[in-house]
């Protein structure tokens, strides 16, 4: 399931509806992420004649852009007609009717169930074992460094708010990036931080110094 991106109406009416229902309806994801529509809407701010222009030059107002963790809540609690007809027009039949139901993926994937709980390196860095990940300059560590992590085929995104690596398509959480710049000193304290992500089994984490080549995997298990 992808985020649909876009969604436009097709008059003022319609507009306001889906403006007042945004305002009266926030949504907090079971990882405590709050869905404000309010901030995807363009135009919020507009007046009736700027958006009168804009239905005038373009014969659509742009209402919205969503990813798939607020279409989740559109199809789910969202009854005006343009925004279910938008939703239908992009996703699969199952995957709509999965939603509206409780069947979806995003409601029965439990992360537990496939989460490891150890870790060990596979692969060191060609300058040598690190037992520590910082530089000391003076009183302060500093690096310059990224962790990735892979699950299966599929690179997992990150939520820097929440510390946490989404499952695409699976976890109602928006993620920031695809990489965590979390500073850890030491190679103790990331292999503590890796089971503290809850990553699962068979996940590939990768961590990438200055240098070329200078990158330490891990695997769970």
């Amino acid at each position: 399931m992808a985020g649909i991106d876009k969604t436009w109406c097709q008059s003022i009416m319609e507009y306001d509806a889906f403006k007042h229902w945004a305002i009266n309806n926030k949504f907090k994801t079971p990882y405590g992420e709050i869905i404000d529509f309010t901030y995807c809407m363009y135009s919020f701010d507009s007046t009736l004649e700027e958006l009168m222009e804009e239905l005038k030059n373009c014969r659509s107002i742009l209402v919205m852009n969503t990813s798939m963790v607020e279409d989740y809540y559109l199809i789910k609690y969202c009854d005006i007609p343009f925004v279910q007809s938008r939703m239908k027009s992009v996703y699969s039949t199952e995957m709509y009717e999965s939603i509206k139901n409780g069947t979806s993926e995003f409601d029965t994937f439990d992360r537990n169930s496939i989460m490891g709980t150890r870790v060990k390196c596979i692969q060191e860095s060609e300058y040598g074992k690190k037992d520590f990940l910082y530089k000391r300059k003076g009183k302060k560590f500093v690096s310059d460094y990224w962790i990735e992590v892979k699950n299966k085929k599929h690179w997992m995104s990150y939520n820097e708010q929440f510390d946490y690596w989404v499952i695409y398509g699976k976890e109602l959480m928006n993620n920031d990036t695809s990489v965590c710049h979390k500073p850890i000193k030491s190679r103790k304290a990331l292999i503590r931080q890796i089971r503290n992500w809850k990553l699962p089994k068979g996940s590939i984490v990768k961590w990438s110094g200055y240098y070329y080549r200078d990158e330490i995997k891990f695997k769970v298990y």
